[in-house]
């Protein structure tokens, strides 16, 4: 009886042995399970990992308002389970819903933009900014970046080092052997903003203006500038790039990518108005002229674009009607010198550093001992052409010293920077005196009375006065059987109290007067309303 006691006795304990055991096996198990499930075993094994996002410096214009990351994205991160494709339903239809459903198929967590955000089951929704899009402003002026996160022309290029982060925004999701991604927890988000800024002189609402009245110039440039402080307020080049795929433009015949604000072209009769200044100023301005459309200079026939010719011409109205003849032969009474003098002083031959960077080529100013061998370059030159080659961003100095009394401040696009929370405001150029007030006041009016009557007559404002001159500049080539020109039209407004200087600048166009005029008059009735409904 003893025996079968405690035979009983060690069979019961063995037994609640086994079972104990089989028990904490079970819940060993268990737990194994959902330490799998909770991401307490090796991340790198069973997590996915999206970037979405830049941390980069971001780029403000004068008012602290975002040029760079001012659009919000909405994102979904999509788990690939039966309830989830049900939901998709709800939210996707046709192709859009295809689409998702096919990336799906590969039964792992995709992340797509969406139009709102959603969050549902299987699906986790949040925002983002994007850094670029197809509406980003001043595109030309900020650059672009490499597949680095580099600065690789532009803004983005010449404060690199303060606006560079090496790291981007990312999402994480765990995911189960399935693919499955596991929301026990929230997805795991990375990447830290670079709080390091450049604020540009650039004003947003000036720029939108400007590149609206862009629209119809397919290759050219755009400028406006602030005349007191020489602070650009806008900056316009076309074509336009896709930021996000530079691939895309490598191969455009247009070069896109060239910035045409800091490019030298053959100026044409938009310089006249530095040769109509030299003459007042060396009290020659009383030269009359009678064109006929053409005259003989050096036993070399120069031609009129009135080829029946003005007829008697002044100063005031040969700028008027720009006529070319009675340049010509003004420009054989002046001292040369001082026309290579006063063009250098506005930087036409010259690199001008607008700032971080930022240069525009310096083109190509005649040179004094050439001109002075040569009448037939004399002539040239008095219109422009020759070997006179001038960009946009010099031309500016040109109309904002006439309207300035005869000074200007020379361009800048950076109004201040900011480094770990310290801000450098960016210094104030100095004036640079070209011409007496005089001066400046008689050219300023005969520039009116190009907008009045003359050949800039598509350039007059609906909603205030100005002033400028057009120009239809030879380049000596040919493109698809035509010679080719360049348009111009630069001026300023109000013409009282003149306030901002504008050059437009179209390639291979038809005339200053038909292409770039209307944009001029655009732009200037645009800014004119801004400026009244902000006071």
């Amino acid at each position: 009886m003893n025996f079968y006691k405690k035979f009983n006795l060690r069979t019961l304990v063995t037994f609640i042995l086994i079972i104990s055991l089989f028990t904490v096996s079970v819940f060993r198990i268990y737990f194994i399970n959902e330490d799998i499930n909770k991401k307490t075993v090796d991340k790198s094994y069973n997590t996915i990992t999206f970037t979405y996002g830049s941390t980069r410096g971001n780029i403000y214009d004068c008012n602290g308002r975002l040029i760079t990351g001012c659009n919000i994205n909405n994102y979904a991160l999509i788990s690939p389970n039966t309830k989830t494709m049900m939901i998709l339903k709800k939210y996707f239809k046709g192709k859009e819903l295809n689409d998702i459903a096919e990336k799906l198929r590969k039964n792992k967590p995709i992340l797509i933009k969406t139009k709102e955000v959603i969050n549902d089951i299987g699906i986790y929704g949040f925002s983002s900014a994007e850094r670029y899009t197809e509406n980003t402003l001043c595109k030309h002026l900020l650059g672009y970046l490499n597949n680095k996160n580099e600065g690789i022309s532009g803004i983005e290029k010449g404060f690199n080092d303060i606006l560079y982060s090496n790291s981007e925004k990312t999402v994480s999701v765990p995911i189960n052997a399935n693919g499955e991604a596991l929301y026990y927890d929230k997805p795991e988000f990375k990447g830290e903003q670079n709080e390091n800024s450049v604020t540009l002189t650039i004003d947003k609402n000036i720029q939108k203006i400007s590149e609206n009245v862009m629209r119809n110039i397919n290759t050219g440039a755009l400028m406006v500038s602030e005349i007191k402080t020489g602070k650009i307020k806008a900056l316009v080049s076309k074509p336009d790039f896709n930021q996000n795929s530079i691939a895309e433009s490598l191969n455009n015949a247009d070069s896109p990518l060239i910035n045409r604000c800091l490019s030298a072209y053959n100026a044409g009769s938009v310089f006249k108005p530095l040769v109509a200044a030299v003459a007042t100023e060396e009290s020659k301005s009383n030269f009359l002229y009678k064109c006929k459309g053409s005259c003989i200079i050096d036993g070399y026939s120069f031609n009129c674009h009135k080829l029946n010719g003005h007829g008697d011409m002044n100063l005031a109205k040969a700028l008027e009607q720009s006529c070319n003849t009675y340049f010509y032969n003004l420009a054989q009474t002046l001292n040369l010198e001082d026309l290579v003098n006063y063009a250098s002083k506005m930087s036409f031959g010259g690199e001008i550093d607008l700032g971080g960077n930022i240069i525009a080529k310096p083109g190509n100013l005649t040179k004094l001992s050439y001109l002075q061998k040569s009448k037939r370059a004399v002539a040239n030159f008095a219109i422009g052409q020759g070997d006179l080659l001038v960009s946009p961003a010099a031309m500016i100095n040109l109309y904002s010293a006439i309207s300035n009394n005869g000074e200007f401040i020379s361009p800048t696009v950076i109004e201040k920077t900011t480094v770990d929370g310290k801000e450098r405001i960016t210094e104030n150029k100095k004036s640079v005196k070209v011409f007496n007030k005089k001066t400046a006041d008689t050219i300023k009016n005969y520039l009116k009375n190009v907008i009045e009557q003359g050949t800039g007559k598509n350039a007059k404002p609906n909603n205030c006065t100005a002033a400028g001159k057009t120009a239809t500049a030879e380049t000596g080539w040919v493109k698809n059987g035509k010679k080719a020109v360049h348009a111009w039209f630069c001026g300023f407004f109000p013409f009282e109290e003149p306030k901002y200087a504008a050059v437009i600048f179209a390639e291979n166009a038809n005339s200053g007067g038909g292409d770039c005029a209307p944009v001029f008059k655009a732009l200037a009735d645009g800014i004119y309303n801004i400026d009244t409904n902000t006071k």
